[in-house]
């Protein structure tokens, strides 16, 4: 059997302990790629989470599910030259499919989850939301900001 996709999760395996994409794992999935393999990313961030990994890896073009699987999207790498030979890097998303949580089914977790006393975070676009109530919450919400940027 020969295996032609690869597909990665950020924190915790693509990710190193400072929370970027090694020299060494971009240049292994480049050659891959290179390879006939086609490598993605699936995560749980938002695609904002995720915009440096794709800069990172620098291929023309990777798809990424994110948003805890409510979301697919075929990044593309825009580049263009700036003085000073320098480059920009852009990119530019392809929405492949976006299967969002209903708003009622929203709240109503929401609601459950203050009345176990849990925290919920959630995506909203780019954004994260969390409904921290003590300081237990706060700290394991600021420690996830820290960990996702």
């Amino acid at each position: 059997m020969r295996y032609c996709f690869v597909a990665l999760d950020l924190d915790g395996t693509l990710l190193d302990n400072n929370h970027q994409v090694t020299d060494e794992s971009a240049e292994y999935l480049r050659y891959l790629q290179s390879r006939g393999f086609q490598v993605a990313i699936a995560t749980g961030r938002s695609f904002s989470g995720v915009r440096d990994a794709v800069k990172k890896l620098n291929f023309d073009q990777i798809p990424v599910v994110c948003a805890n699987g409510s979301m697919g999207i075929m990044a593309k790498i825009a580049r263009s030259h700036i003085s000073l030979g320098e480059e920009k890097v852009c990119i530019n998303e392809e929405i492949l499919f976006h299967l969002p949580v209903e708003r009622s089914a929203t709240l109503r977790t929401i609601e459950v989850a203050n009345s176990l006393g849990h925290v919920v975070q959630y995506y909203h676009g780019d954004n994260i939301y969390a409904n921290a109530s003590n300081d237990f919450h706060y700290e394991i919400t600021k420690r996830y900001t820290a960990l996702t940027g």
